[in-house]
């Protein structure tokens, strides 16, 4: 009987002790915090966001703060083309120090700022992205867009929110643009973004993200930093760089890079060679080679 009877206190005490942790765990599981966001859409199977996008765009602002600073490059460096990768090495080397990206990341971004060095002369980037061809077709920025289109790169919206990004730039480097163009519609196609429930894991709605991120913050920056502007018309230097994003991103899925991280880390490598040749003090030390009437 005496036996039974500690059993029986041992038992009640295991269920006890065996509820306590049960609802401990549970309370512990409704309070977990969630984890932080990813700076980078590529990590989960949510639905994307536009403002997911805007690690790129900061990053973008981070190099041409870095431009505006403390640009330079070697004294020896008097032909073009020793100037050309005397400013590619600057901006590897500062992608080199940023402790955020990866190895794979900084790579990609390297080869794409050495692959399109030419884009900081302002006026081979502008004629290169807004000329058209013998039979009346459009090049550069069309040749870009059309490239990722057939290649399923990007879907109908993301085509057509790219033409009518291009088309608008092409105006304001003819100067026929209204004043406020081009930044109402970035702003509108970013609102517009989200109701397209595009995912991370999904094949489309990346390459707009990124290319309206990165105009998005560069025009933030140019109106912060206009003393910067080797341009009186600061939504110029918008125009370079959103157009070196689409010609970086472009170049890379025409060579063969068939992922995101690729094209991604691509495009944003022309669009610091596209901004970096609007800095003002870049402009002095490339001297002659950067110019134009851009």
């Amino acid at each position: 009987m005496k036996k039974t009877k500690i059993f029986s206190i041992f038992a009640s005490l295991f269920v006890m002790i065996g509820v306590t942790v049960l609802y401990s765990c549970s309370k512990s599981s409704n309070n977990e915090v969630a984890p932080k966001a990813s700076t980078t859409p590529k990590q989960n199977d949510k639905n994307v966001s536009i403002r997911d996008f805007d690690f790129y765009g900061q990053l973008h602002n981070d190099f041409l703060t870095v431009v505006k600073n403390d640009f330079a490059i070697p004294h020896n460096a008097l032909t073009e083309q020793d100037k050309l990768e005397g400013a590619s090495t600057f901006t590897v080397n500062y992608i080199n120090s940023r402790s955020d990206l990866s190895s794979y990341e900084k790579q990609k971004i390297a080869e794409s700022v050495y692959g399109l060095k030419h884009l900081w002369k302002k006026q081979d980037l502008f004629t290169y992205a807004f000329s058209s061809s013998n039979n009346g077709h459009r090049n550069g920025l069309f040749t870009s867009i059309n490239t990722l289109y057939t290649t399923n790169a990007i879907d109908e919206w993301e085509k057509t929110t790219l033409e009518e990004l291009s088309l608008i730039c092409e105006k304001v480097y003819q100067q026929t643009a209204l004043a406020d163009e081009l930044p109402k519609f970035i702003k509108d196609k970013r609102s517009e973004y989200a109701t397209r429930g595009y995912t991370a894991n999904g094949t489309y709605g990346k390459v707009s993200g990124m290319a309206l991120a990165v105009a998005n913050s560069s025009n933030i920056w140019w109106e912060e930093n206009p003393d910067a502007s080797s341009n009186p018309i600061l939504m110029m230097n918008v125009v370079g760089d959103a157009a070196g994003f689409i010609i970086g991103v472009g170049w890379v899925r025409a060579g063969g890079g068939t992922s995101w991280g690729a094209m991604a880390w691509g495009g944003l490598g022309g669009a610091l060679n596209g901004s970096g040749g609007h800095v003002i003090r870049a402009c002095i030390a490339l001297a002659f080679i950067v110019g134009g009437d851009s």
